[in-house]
């Protein structure tokens, strides 16, 4: 496995990551309630949109290697 491949397994890996931290937050705050776990909700799922733009840039960046 090349570095390129590894480096698209990392990001697919932080994305799945932040998804689930941010829906976790967001279970928190729907049963508990508390700014702390909305912000961490919209903290996760804004890293999700982040690391979704930057994958993209990636692979269209290294396709040519």
């Amino acid at each position: 496995m090349n570095l390129r491949a590894v480096h698209i397994l990392f990001i697919v890996a932080a994305t799945a990551l932040a998804a689930l931290f941010g829906a976790w937050c967001f279970r928190n705050w729907q049963t508990e309630g508390g700014a702390g776990s909305l912000a961490g909700s919209a903290g996760g799922f804004a890293a999700v949109a982040i690391l979704v733009v930057y994958g993209t840039w990636f692979v269209r960046k290294s396709r040519g290697l």
